[in-house]
């Protein structure tokens, strides 16, 4: 088994929605010796790394385990960002790429179909990735599609 991955420390932080402050008051591990254990500058005591496991609902083994799945994130679209708090659009880009991840495992095993979306009346190479008018009107169509008018 690998040692101890900092980056695995972080990303279940932030899945569950943590700061490193509000996690070394569930712990009782100062925010300083989590920063480094995130960085790869220290590794946490078998008791930390326990309560870290603990407090996160993540089994000590996913800590030690490299990532054999790279996810590019920031692929979550928000709908009004001035009305998601940061913190919570960062645990649902973590979120994202944790299903990303799962979805690669699970692929080695699985045959997938090709993916078939519905034709949403508009030519995509018109439209500007920043057009928030577009996206809430991709949003209704697919609603009326999957019949949830």
């Amino acid at each position: 088994m690998a040692g101890f991955q900092g980056e695995k420390l972080r990303k279940a932080r932030l899945y569950r929605g943590l700061t490193l402050t509000e996690l070394a008051e569930e712990t009782g591990v100062s925010k300083q010796a989590l920063s480094k254990y995130e960085k790869n500058q220290n590794e946490p005591t078998p008791s930390n790394l326990f309560a870290l496991a603990r407090s996160l609902n993540f089994p000590i083994s996913y800590f030690k385990i490299p990532s054999e799945c790279f996810v590019q994130g920031d692929g979550t679209y928000f709908r009004s960002r001035t009305n998601t708090a940061k913190k919570k659009r960062v645990a649902q880009t973590v979120r994202t790429e944790f299903i990303a991840s799962v979805y690669q495992v699970i692929a080695k095993y699985i045959s997938f179909p090709e993916l078939d979306l519905p034709d949403i009346g508009r030519d995509s190479d018109c439209y500007d990735e920043s057009d928030h008018d577009f996206y809430e009107y991709v949003a209704q169509k697919n609603t009326y599609i999957l019949g949830y008018s």
